[in-house]
């Protein structure tokens, strides 16, 4: 059981010889894959005890392995793991148990000491995802460091793994908040109540203790696992507010992140190019060029008297027309919402397959302009 519990962990919570065995593991299968075989049926337990070759050549088990493999897979054997049952001696973290405090506190245990209103972690204080994510990344590093000797401190930048827990731990705070009840259920395997808006979802538990979505993806292997058993995140939550917020930026960030622009010799490009030379003429040009080389973008002109230089262009234009025409119709939209709706319908131009595209789910994902821009 141990194992078990270990594989449906993370491997950066173990000491080295388990994490290396456990992300070799993750790389390979996917933790439901792992189930647990009963001693009184498990082969591998007759050579551990004691068999002799004459006990080992009339046993069925030996030759033939635990007889519930011949059943269907609903009939196997429950894998039920009791966490509180479990002494995990190769966590990074022990759990030492003191008078009023454990090694491994947590902010849950501090938040119960302050009010909701003086709770300075609480996401509603925060208008950026990051910079909630990286706040909460620093109070865990700074409880992790009040455990540690002087030189075992972490200091300076935070790591991406500091990053990448602190992130998860925001959304499975989310989560618990308004699913509690789900997800009390989904840890003990349990049905969820009959009254719960996920039942549609099918929600399961990851090996990060997740709620994520279950459905017709899950064979689909050329697809991420994200984009297999997505996170389910609360409606209404300000967390998620604050994620969709931070993809909308991205997104605009990603689809307009080209190195390179080239552009006819229209009017309004020309005359552009001639007063912003002239307003750069006036201006600091050693800030200028470092924030331009930062950018990496470079503008360039087709010759002049060559509109047959810009046919392709001409096509795209057309296309791009027709995509912010299909998202936006005739609405009524602000500078925010016009500038999104460019930005996807550049990046839904740049997704189109430059080569051929099979109805093979098994086939490479075909060349996009995207694999080129970004």
């Amino acid at each position: 059981m141990n194992v078990l519990h270990w594989i449906r962990g993370r491997k950066r919570e173990y000491k080295p010889f388990v994490a290396n065995r456990i992300g070799e593991i993750h790389t390979s299968s996917h933790p439901t894959q792992w189930r647990h075989v009963p001693t009184k049926v498990n082969p591998a337990d007759l050579v551990s005890r004691g068999r002799t070759v004459k006990q080992l050549q009339s046993d069925v088990i030996w030759w033939n392995g635990p007889k519930f493999l011949q059943d269907e897979e609903p009939q196997w054997p429950d894998t039920n793991i009791q966490i509180e049952n479990i002494r995990d001696t190769e966590l990074r973290c022990q759990k030492k148990t003191s008078d009023n405090l454990t090694n491994c506190t947590t902010l849950k245990s501090i938040h119960t000491t302050c009010s909701d209103s003086d709770w300075r972690l609480d996401p509603v204080r925060y208008s950026s995802f990051v910079r909630l994510v990286r706040v909460q990344a620093y109070v865990h590093r700074f409880i992790d460091n009040c455990r540690l000797k002087q030189k075992q401190r972490r200091q300076g930048s935070l790591s991406t793994v500091e990053y990448a827990d602190a992130e998860l731990e925001t959304i499975k705070n989310a989560q618990r908040e308004a699913f509690l009840d789900e997800y009390n259920a989904l840890m003990k395997s349990e049905d969820l109540p009959k009254t719960s808006k996920l039942l549609g979802l099918q929600p399961r538990i990851d090996e990060n203790r997740l709620i994520r979505c279950d459905g017709r993806l899950e064979f689909a292997e050329f697809l991420s696992f994200d984009a297999r058993y997505p996170i389910i995140l609360p409606r209404k939550n300000w967390v998620t507010k604050l994620i969709v917020k931070r993809h909308t930026n991205l997104e605009n960030m990603l689809a307009r992140s080209s190195k390179e622009i080239i552009s006819d010799n229209g009017t309004n490009f020309v005359g552009a190019n001639r007063e912003l030379k002239e307003l750069v003429a006036l201006l600091d040009k050693d800030i200028i060029h470092n924030s331009i080389s930062n950018q990496g973008i470079k503008w360039h002109f087709n010759p002049p008297l060559a509109p047959h230089f810009g046919g392709i262009h001409q096509t795209m234009i057309k296309s791009a027309k027709r995509a912010i025409y299909a998202i936006l119709g005739n609405a009524d939209i602000n500078d925010e919402e016009l500038l999104t709706a460019f930005t996807g319908a550049e990046a839904l131009i740049n997704s189109r397959p430059l080569t051929y595209q099979s109805a093979d789910p098994k086939d490479d994902t075909p060349l996009t302009p995207n694999h080129f821009l970004h």
